[in-house]
Formats: structure tokens, sequence, C-alpha cells
């Protein structure tokens, strides 16, 4: 876990310094205070996979996000935030709530929002991409601002998981980390179901944000070998659980709907009619294929026929031999 304390900084440049860290950790804030002469403060933080983890702790002080951002943010993120010692108060939303020793709250780092610690304090915060958790912004509205009761199941696991993760970071492997950042996304997500009205069934995936946006991506990198559920949830700000999550609703897997769409361009490509014809093994290396075996074995459980046979009857028919937007298998 990377440390930021102000004790080995000038007096007069520690509250700069600590307002860079906050800044580059967590989200651009404004921090005054009555006097920077004996201001002292220190932030732990570290990142796991797509979450980040910090410990804030200062001298009284004021936390402030006065606007937006004048571009939205391209992968918008959720804060959970636990006041481990000292008192104060969140404003956010048109909300003011009182924050003591132990509280939890939502707070939504995209949209204004400040903490007026009145006491030296240390706040413990979880940092989640939005997409990651799955919850649509507009439920988040409702929760973010306000104090979350601790007398339910899934906010006390979601404190315990906040202090655990933020006390106890430096000390955990990687691999360790990245898991830990899917329980923290699933933690938040299952807050969110008990706190807030249940939300509309799942939509498809073509009615998804995400998943649209994963298809697109998908077809851009159709060809590369590397294309791995890794690979994916990385470009876009999600978890791999999350990501195959959503493409639970198309009946199919992520890497079954990739590989299908690579053997549809190959059929496409195989079907037509060129003087100087590809391979088709060079047909399957261009569509991110690396085994031919494995790509003749794919090709004819889709369409009923090897790549040689379908070219074949593609060529005695003058066209693709059967409908390739409906391969027999998704």
């Amino acid at each position: 876990m990377e440390e930021h304390g102000t004790a080995p900084v000038a007096v007069e440049e520690r509250l700069t310094a600590w307002q860079d860290a906050l800044r580059s950790w967590w989200v651009p804030v404004r921090v005054t205070v009555r006097s920077t002469s004996s201001f002292d403060a220190g932030i732990g933080a570290a990142r796991f996979g797509y979450a980040v983890a910090l410990t804030a702790t200062a001298d009284a002080c004021r936390i402030s996000r006065l606007r937006p951002p004048a571009v939205p943010a391209a992968h918008p993120r959720v804060c959970l935030a636990l006041q481990r010692a000292g008192s104060g108060a969140l404003v956010q939303g048109g909300r003011h709530t009182a924050l003591e020793t132990g509280d939890l709250v939502l707070i939504d780092p995209d949209l204004p929002f400040s903490l007026d610690l009145r006491s030296r304090f240390t706040i413990q915060i979880l940092h989640l991409p939005l997409r990651a958790v799955g919850v649509p912004r507009s439920r988040l509205a409702a929760l973010t601002g306000r104090t979350v009761p601790m007398d339910q199941g899934a906010p006390a696991l979601a404190a315990a998981f906040v202090d655990t993760l933020a006390t106890t970071g430096d000390r955990l492997p990687a691999p360790a980390g990245e898991r830990l950042a899917g329980v923290g996304a699933d933690l938040l997500a299952a807050l969110v179901d008990e706190l807030s009205p249940p939300a509309a069934p799942d939509e498809p995936l073509d009615g998804n944000p995400l998943g649209a946006a994963v298809r697109g991506y998908i077809e851009q990198h159709l060809g590369d070998p590397g294309l791995t559920p890794e690979n994916i949830a990385a470009a876009h700000g999600v978890s791999v659980r999350y990501l195959h999550r959503v493409f639970e609703t198309e009946q199919t897997t992520l890497m079954r709907y990739v590989q299908r769409r690579r053997v549809e361009e190959c059929a496409r490509e195989l079907a037509r009619r060129r003087r100087a014809a590809p391979t088709v093994s060079a047909v399957a290396h261009r569509w991110g294929f690396t085994n031919a075996a494995h790509f003749t074995r794919t090709f004819k459980t889709v369409y009923g026929l090897t790549p040689s046979e379908w070219r074949a009857a593609a060529a005695r028919s003058g066209g693709a031999p059967a409908d390739i937007s409906m391969p027999r298998q998704r």
C-alpha cells in the first residue's frame, strides 16, 4: 500500500501535498482548513485490479468537489466510505447527513459533494467503477448522501470488507487483490439491492449500454487471438465476473459469442468467389483462430460442414450454401 504523509513536507506545503494525493488516488477535490501552520495528514492507498482502497487521516478540514467534470467520466465510479474515527457531515444531492464513527455512506464522486470533518478523523474509502457493480445510476441516486443503516446484512458485511481491505491491502498478492475487487463490487451491488426497490428485469444485450459497447469492441478486435475475457473487461473498466454476467441474458457465454462471430466471418470470406482465393488456414488465421484442427471442428459444429466442404458448396451454388446469419448453434 502506498503511503503519503505530510510530516516530511514543509509546513506551508502540507495542505497542497495531501490535496494532490487525494486527487491522484480518488477524485479532484479542494481541501480547506482553518490554519495551514499545524495541519497534519496522511493517506494510504492501493489499487486492486479495477478497485482502489484508501485510508485518509487528517486534522479537521473540509473536502469538497464543487462541480462535476466538464466532460462526463468515460467510466463512472462509486465510493463506499466508512468513517473510522472522528465526526462530521456529508452533503450531496441536496442531502445533509451527519457522520459519526462507524457510519457507512455511499458517495457519487462524479457529482458535487462536501465532507465537513470537525475534528481529527480517519475515513476509509472503496472506489469502484459503476459498470463493475452493475447498478443503474438512477438507483444509486436514491442512496448517495445518506447514512447506510447498519442493522441489515449487506451493509454490515460491506463495512467489514472496506475496513479489512483498507487495513490489510498492503499484504495481499496481486491475484488475490484482483479477486477481492470483484467481491467488493458484488457486496456493493448486494447493498444497493437490499436498500432500494428492485430493478427492472434484465435487458437483452442489445439494450444494455455496456453490452453494446462490448459487442462493438469485439467486432473491432475479432481477428486478434488475444481477445480474452480479461482483456475485454480491462478495456471497459469492469470485472471479468460482471462481464460474464452481461451475457447471461443472451443464453450464451462470452467466448462462445466471440467464437460464433469469428466462424461467421470465416464463412462469409470462404463463400466469396475470387480469382485468387486465400487458403482455409489463412482465412482462419485472419479471424483469430490459431489452431487449424480446432477451427475445423468449430466450423463444422456451427454449419454442419468443414470449411473446405463449405467453400466447395459455395462454388457450386454461386454463393453461401446456407444463411450464415443463422448458424446451427449459438
